[in-house]
């Protein structure tokens, strides 16, 4: 699970337009599934402003997958974890690695290894970084 533990981060980010430090700081109380809607409180963005997202049926499934590794993760631990996007039950403080071995490989030509979302050409960004997190 490694690799998609860093890749929904990442197409979660890249699906709502949202800031790497909201995507993996999201929590579980965060999504109000009955009303379609994931939302950043106020304070925990950049310009301090909350906002919401609504849930898609690309994000609906990519949370789904989330709840189900997070349910499989306390069971294991016996513990609790109020984080949508975690390593285990660890926050995800950075994945300059993983993405610098995914950037190396020979199907990822158009991806920048020192940032997420960096790509060489402009023209294949969008369809570089939705397909190298697929």
């Amino acid at each position: 699970m490694k690799k998609d533990e860093v890749a929904d981060g990442v197409r979660f980010a890249f699906l709502t337009g949202w800031r790497r430090g909201e995507v993996f700081s999201l929590t579980w109380s965060q999504l109000d599934r009955s009303g379609g809607l994931v939302r950043l409180e106020s304070g925990m963005t950049k310009n301090g402003e909350g906002r919401a997202f609504p849930l898609t049926p690309p994000l609906r499934a990519l949370l789904e997958r989330r709840h189900e590794y997070t349910r499989r993760c306390e069971r294991t631990q016996a513990c609790i974890i109020p984080l949508v996007f975690h390593r285990k039950g660890r926050l995800v403080n950075s994945f300059k690695r993983t993405w610098a071995e995914r950037a190396r490989r020979p199907d990822c030509q158009d991806c920048c290894s020192t940032t997420c979302g960096a790509v060489r050409s402009e023209t294949s960004s969008v369809r570089a970084c939705r397909d190298l997190w697929r």
